[in-house]
């Protein structure tokens, strides 16, 4: 599943982002949760690992993601796999609407605030 958060206003985004993290750390107490800034290139291949690798101690994993606009890298592909596992969360969280071909964050089965 993925959560597209949009917003100007960093302070309420990122308060949003620890309502999300917390409503399902209640749920899933041995849940893994891992950030990626994807505008940093080093954090690109620790992302894309962590799609790739299931959890040994839980069955449900959460991801923190930013700075998804500012890679150069094209995450529709991988981000589209995800939309519909039920193992994971990704909460994307960025300063402006998405355009191009990152639209379809926008669209249901996406929920976007």
């Amino acid at each position: 599943m993925i959560i597209f958060l949009c917003g100007e206003d960093s302070y309420h985004l990122q308060k949003k982002c620890r309502e999300i993290k917390a409503s399902y750390a209640d749920k899933h107490r041995e849940a893994d949760f891992a950030s990626f800034d994807l505008g940093d290139e080093d954090e690109i291949e620790s992302f894309k690992e962590f799609l790739k690798q299931g959890s040994l101690f839980s069955r449900f994993r959460m991801g923190n993601i930013c700075g998804l606009f500012e890679s150069e890298v094209d995450f529709k592909r991988l981000l589209k796999e995800q939309v519909e596992r039920k193992d994971l969360v990704l909460v994307i969280g960025e300063e402006k609407n998405p355009t191009g071909f990152y639209k379809f964050l926008l669209e249901y089965p996406v929920f976007a605030q």
